[in-house]
């Protein structure tokens, strides 16, 4: 129950800065509206402060709150697989309009970002699985990508004429 109570907080303020640590304070208070523990809502609060990639995540004080904290964080960058570019990306740009032009511009460095995952799992599990998951969705990402780009080669040119 943790790990899903974990799982559906942990992007309450995506998309803000250091949305990680802010959601992990956002999640208190509903916490403690549910029938958690003291440590239990720790364990919940520290697992969202530490989901954030890239970032050296705090020690939790408990192996119980170490695992539902890298859990938390693997499930969480397993979305970056096959997910992002069937699921994810597309999601995104329905709620913000963005020209595909832009979107085709922005997809290397958008790959090269997700590539650096590959090697952050924190459990034994994502170490074991998250490095191949993530290579399949980066092939994805490469196909779509030549695909957009022949697709979309006429608004390509007109955007961004010295991309060639």
């Amino acid at each position: 129950m943790l790990a899903l109570l974990s799982g559906l907080l942990h992007d309450i303020c995506r998309g803000e800065k250091d949305h990680a640590k802010k959601g992990s304070r956002e999640a208190g208070p509903i916490l403690d509206s549910l029938p958690v523990s003291v440590h239990e809502k720790a364990c919940i609060e520290g697992a969202i402060a530490n989901h954030e990639a890239f970032v050296k995540p705090t020690l939790m004080p408990s192996l119980y709150g170490q695992t539902l904290s890298d859990t938390l964080y693997d499930a969480d960058k397993f979305r970056w697989g096959p997910d992002n570019f069937t699921e994810t990306l597309w999601a995104m740009l329905r709620s913000r309009p963005v020209p595909m032009a832009t979107v085709i511009h922005q997809f290397p460095e958008g790959i090269e970002e997700i590539s650096r995952i590959k090697n952050t799992f924190r459990s034994e599990t994502g170490r074991s699985f998250g490095p191949e998951f993530i290579s399949i969705g980066l092939r994805i990402g490469e196909e779509i990508y030549q695909f957009l780009r022949e697709r979309f080669a006429d608004e390509l040119r007109l955007q961004y004429p010295s991309s060639g």
